[in-house]
C-alpha cells in the first residue's frame, strides 16, 4: 500500500518514475513490487542499489 500511495502522489505531481537507493538486503522487496535494478552507488553506509519504477509505459532510463 505504501508503494501504491507513493505512485499516486508522484503521478499527481507529474513524475514519470520513482527512483530509490536501496540496501542490498532489500533487493528482493523492491523487485517484488515492480522496481528494476538499474545500477549501484556508494553511500555512507556502503554500496546502495539504484532502483527505478516507471509510472508510464516506457521503461526507466539511467
Amino acid at each position: 500500500m505504501l508503494i501504491a500511495h507513493c505512485e499516486d502522489v508522484a503521478r499527481n505531481q507529474g513524475s514519470k518514475a520513482i527512483h530509490v537507493i536501496g540496501n542490498p538486503h532489500a533487493k528482493d522487496f523492491y523487485s517484488a513490487v515492480g522496481f528494476n535494478l538499474v545500477g549501484t552507488t556508494q553511500t555512507r553506509f556502503g554500496i546502495g542499489l539504484l532502483f527505478c519504477r516507471s509510472l508510464e509505459l516506457l521503461s526507466c532510463k539511467v
